[in-house]
């Protein structure tokens, strides 16, 4: 067991694992909120448009479709930092599941949680997936069926 791991399974408690996830997907909100929106704020701003129309039209509906993806991403890793952290220093939830069901050898009952915590990411980024295309409808998501 590496060093980090067993200064966190000292430390434990919820509020390291909730530290360990923010850690997590922070970083992936943050990178993806760029948007490259300068020509239309300056072509909106030589049209006359106010503070809140720029907001509103031009900067919100711009930075949507960069913003999403990286939320998606940071689910997916906030979802596998909840995962790590059940699996070395919790008492609950389904890392500690397979986890205390490997070292008793019930196989089967390790194969079911990853199973969940497969099905759980999909539903969970099906999820994202399905508000990103009610949000924002003027994406092109490449081919459509």
């Amino acid at each position: 067991m590496g060093k980090h791991a067993m200064e966190y399974r000292k430390l434990g408690g919820t509020d390291v694992n909730v530290s360990l996830i923010g850690l997590g997907t922070m970083t992936w909100g943050e990178q993806n909120t760029e948007a490259d929106a300068h020509a239309q704020i300056n072509a909106a701003l030589c049209l006359g448009a106010g503070p809140r129309l720029l907001i509103t039209d031009i900067v919100i509906p711009a930075s949507l479709p960069v913003i999403f993806p990286g939320l998606r991403i940071a689910l997916g890793v906030g979802w596998m930092c909840v995962v790590a952290a059940e699996l070395i220093a919790a008492q609950s939830g389904l890392g500690y599941l397979i986890q205390q069901s490997r070292m008793l050898l019930q196989t089967q009952v390790v194969l079911t949680g990853m199973i969940t915590i497969g099905i759980i990411g999909f539903v969970m980024n099906a999820g994202m997936i399905w508000l990103e295309r009610r949000l924002i409808p003027w994406k092109i998501s490449g081919p459509q069926p």
